[in-house]
């Protein structure tokens, strides 16, 4: 999705004052956000033992000496919004559904919540503080003080230096990576294929757990990556599960710039491509495989990335903005976000990856996954993680029907990467389901 930015005040690296300005990789979600809806995400472990609540407690506060800035919470500053320090420090909350709740953004709360049950731990962040990769930083550092006060182990190496230590790096890379030139890009594009409207229930997190193993020979035997397959199918399962007509299947997949722009950064550091196909122009899913791999050629390019970000902070320097009163500005992002981010796409597809601990949490963590959150106009996304050799398809919907997850996983099937425990091959597909698997 497209970001809108106003000025930022450079800060002392890693340093927490009274306030810290929003990245502009993050900084329009407190603009777009509602009472009902802001932008959460949630990264979650399953425990081989039943938790230890005290061990996660005095994590906690390990986490909130070392890591300030991921305990923040919203402010207004002049015409503006800022993170500054929270009036709370209540981020321990007991486990309870639907997952990725919003936060009350006029609590003075913190934008995370470190969430347990007897079997779980998991956090869930405002991504205005982090994207996926830094709130999964910050979750196995939280992991790994929860380890060593499991076994009490002193936190401090023998080195005297903290072994749990992540790159606390607070960088704004969009501001970083544009520096290095880039050109102005237009945003203006066509109207995207929308799901049609109905009544929403809770957010409900639907796992399609497959062999890593598997959907990786799955992808190589068709000359593509794991998120070009996946997308493909994503796009393929919209064809054959709503009405289309001739408009494009557009996926938004987010890019973690930090490779691109030779940076790091604990904030956000994310910015997309999005890859469209119609129906029309399509026969087979073979087709739908060509042309999305195209498209991640064509766009997942450090030249693409490097433009996009510079425009962002070109469009930081417009004075006539910045003087807006922030109920304004909210005003105006809102409808850039619809014409220029919402309206483009259809659905969302996130791979952020290896969730990895290390051999010294085989005995603590069975499972591990990313979940997505509610998102503002799309009904039906997909986080996809793997943890060993599991790959878990979190299908994050509103909607009660399951058409959507259940085409997908028989879409799965057919090209030989069956659901966990299940055999695969055993269902004859065709276009409408049979050319697509063709």
């Amino acid at each position: 999705m497209p970001v809108f930015v106003t000025k930022t005040i450079k800060q002392p690296k890693n340093i927490i004052t009274d306030y810290i300005e929003l990245d502009k990789a993050g900084i329009i979600y407190p603009y777009v956000a509602t009472n009902d809806w802001n932008s959460v995400y949630r990264v979650e472990a399953k425990l081989s033992k039943p938790l230890d609540f005290n061990a996660l407690k005095t994590a906690t506060e390990t986490m909130r000496k070392n890591y300030p800035y991921f305990f923040m919470t919203l402010a207004k500053k002049d015409k503006r919004f800022v993170l500054s320090k929270a009036e709370s420090d209540k981020v321990l909350v007991e486990n309870i559904y639907p997952v990725c709740r919003p936060f009350d953004l006029e609590s003075k709360k913190p934008l995370v919540r470190i969430i347990y049950d007897e079997n779980t731990i998991a956090v869930e962040l405002f991504h205005v503080l982090a994207d996926g990769h830094g709130g999964e930083r910050f979750f196995k550092a939280l992991l790994e003080n929860y380890r060593k006060n499991l076994n009490h182990l002193s936190i401090a190496s023998e080195s005297g230096k903290e072994e749990n230590e992540f790159n606390y790096d607070l960088s704004d890379i969009y501001e970083e990576f544009s520096k290095e030139g880039g050109k102005n890009v237009s945003r203006f594009m066509t109207k995207a294929f929308q799901f049609k409207k109905q009544d929403e229930a809770p957010l409900s997190a639907r796992c399609i757990d497959v062999s890593l193993g598997d959907l990786k020979a799955a992808a190589k035997r068709k000359g593509v990556s794991i998120t070009m397959f996946v997308c493909a199918l994503q796009i393929a399962t919209i064809f054959e599960t709503e009405k289309t007509k001739n408009k494009t299947v557009r996926i938004s997949v987010p890019v973690d710039i930090r490779r691109f722009a030779g940076r790091d950064t604990s904030r956000n550091g994310a910015l997309y491509i999005l890859v469209g196909v119609k129906r029309s122009d399509v026969k087979n899913f073979d087709d739908i495989l060509e042309s999305v791999k195209a498209q991640f050629e064509k766009y997942l390019t450090k030249e693409n990335m490097l433009n996009m970000s510079y425009s962002n902070i070109s469009t930081s320097k417009l004075k006539a903005f910045e003087m807006l009163p922030l109920s304004v500005k909210k005003f105006v992002l809102n409808i850039g976000y619809t014409l220029f981010g919402e309206d483009q796409f259809t659905s969302t597809l996130t791979n952020t990856g290896v969730l990895e601990f290390g051999k010294e949490f085989d005995d603590i963590i069975e499972d591990a996954y990313f979940v997505l959150g509610k998102q503002k106009t799309k009904p039906i996304n997909i986080a996809m993680s793997t943890f060993k050799n599991s790959a878990k398809l979190m299908v994050s919907t509103v909607y009660k029907d399951e058409k959507f997850t259940k085409k997908l996983t028989d879409l799965l099937d057919s090209y030989g990467v069956p659901t966990v425990n299940k055999k695969a091959g055993k269902k004859n597909v065709t276009f409408d389901e049979k050319k697509l698997a063709s």
